[in-house]
């Protein structure tokens, strides 16, 4: 069964709870943690990442917080999944980049008979998750 990345949950969570604000209201990272029963110190790194990619602002202070800036629009979810993610969705560890997580799968390339499928169902799964932007994603 796919999975979505932890990283990436607390991602949707926190983009959408931000979109439900005014947008010039600042939102905690305790706000977020507390409402929704996610870790506070995940959730801290996950924003600091969404704000280096200027998805989120930030203004430090006693009135600060985070706030979102980026154009939901325009930002898809596959984008969203390669900010927070190390490494893009993928279906199975033969198709990763990751020399470590290649080596997990057991059956050489060459001799899988499911490789070229597997491949191709990856390839489907990316177009689909480009295709859809967080707006789209929020509006259910």
């Amino acid at each position: 069964m796919f999975k979505l990345s932890k990283n990436f949950e607390y991602a949707l969570i926190a983009i959408k709870h931000m979109a439900a604000k005014k947008a010039d209201e600042m939102t905690s990272v305790r706000e977020i943690s507390e409402q929704y029963g996610l870790s506070f110190n995940l959730l801290a790194r996950i924003l600091l990442i969404l704000k280096n990619a200027s998805i989120v602002g930030s203004i430090q202070g006693t009135k600060g917080g985070y706030v979102l800036s980026a154009d939901l629009n325009n930002l898809r979810m596959s984008e969203l999944i390669k900010i927070v993610s190390e490494e893009n969705l993928m279906l199975t560890d033969c198709l990763s980049k990751d020399i470590e997580k290649k080596r997990r799968c057991k059956i050489k390339k060459s001799d899988c008979n499911i490789y070229a499928d597997v491949k191709n169902l990856q390839s489907k799964v990316e177009h689909f998750l480009d295709g859809i932007t967080m707006k789209e994603f929020m509006a259910g």
